[in-house]
């Protein structure tokens, strides 16, 4: 059936779960967008047997109808958008759905992240679990693409403002108190954006360097003669990035700076030294053409005239007075 959600989401309830009883429940959201349904079956297989509940929230993709039977025989529940409304909207909807249902704790999930077995309960054992002031709990992952590279590997659980949001358990009060996730960043710089609001709230943005999970942050681009002559660090491999999602790269990183910076014209000229990246990128001056216009319409932002993050601030000074 189709219901309502609030009022800009169609929801579409493939099943209802049976949910446990427990102190500290944990549900789990995945949010698709053309999933390669292969990669989302090992998604689900992983994550399944882990949680007490799984959702999927599907930003409008074109494959829908090919992976919906498939989420029906897992008896999982779906909201499911008739269009891309963005990451950010995707995992509020996922957080607000846990969040009627009592939910403590939600972990979010790319499509194409896979966890390994034991990976809440090893997440959920640390001490950082039970504490009230721990805003997510996140683990470091080793990138599908790029086999050699693992994030932040380590031991022990260490703040890192910068933790991707997938495999990260986030606390559901603490997220409706920095009012979620910014819906006008649409995707990328979303996480960033997240973790600072919760860490100027006095949560702690945790990673467990110990505990990894396999994750894939893009196509991995492997051009080392030119890479030289762009004087860009030979360690350094980044990731290839659509023109779409170039823009938002460009443009989020400038709101980011401009919300939270304290040297914000130092911080833009550093980004702006960043262009030349693309160079590596397929496509390059199409990618740089869209990200100037990204950095363009950052620099025409205004927290003035910015409702949300206005509302944030308003918030925050409320609780710091009360």
């Amino acid at each position: 059936m189709y219901i309502l959600y609030e009022k800009y989401m169609v929801v579409r309830v493939l099943s209802n779960n049976i949910l446990k009883s427990g102190e500290k429940m944990i549900g789990a959201v995945i949010i698709t967008f053309n999933p390669n349904i292969g990669i989302l079956k090992k998604n689900l297989h992983s994550i399944i047997q882990q949680v007490e509940s799984v959702l999927v929230v599907d930003n409008g993709s074109n494959n829908f109808s090919e992976f919906a039977d498939i989420l029906n025989n897992y008896k999982i529940d779906i909201i499911h958008f008739e269009e891309n409304l963005g990451i950010a909207c995707a995992l509020n909807a996922g957080m607000d759905y846990f969040r009627k249902k009592k939910f403590h704790w939600v972990l979010t999930l790319d499509q194409d992240s896979i966890l390994p077995k034991q990976y809440v309960e090893k997440l959920s054992r640390l001490d950082e679990f039970h504490n009230n002031d721990t805003g997510i709990l996140g683990a470091s992952y080793q990138d599908i693409s790029r086999r050699e590279n693992i994030s932040n590997v380590g031991v022990g659980v260490v703040d890192n403002p910068l933790l991707i949001t997938s495999g990260g358990l986030t606390n559901v009060e603490a997220w409706q108190t920095v009012g979620g996730f910014d819906e006008q960043l649409f995707i990328d710089v979303v996480d960033h954006d997240f973790n600072q609001r919760l860490i100027e709230n006095r949560y702690k943005v945790l990673q467990a360097k110990h505990i990894i999970f396999n994750h894939n942050l893009g196509s991995p681009v492997n051009r080392p003669l030119l890479q030289t002559v762009l004087l860009i660090k030979k360690d350094f491999s980044p990731a290839d990035h659509s023109k779409f999602r170039q823009y938002y790269i460009y443009r989020n990183s400038i709101i980011f700076i401009k919300r939270y910076s304290t040297k914000p014209i130092w911080h833009i000229i550093i980004l702006l030294t960043t262009l030349r990246i693309l160079l590596l990128f397929q496509n390059p001056m199409g990618k740089i053409r869209v990200a100037l216009h990204g950095i363009r319409d950052g620099i025409n932002y205004s927290i003035k005239k910015d409702d949300f993050f206005q509302q944030y601030l308003d918030n925050k000074k409320i609780q710091k007075d009360s």
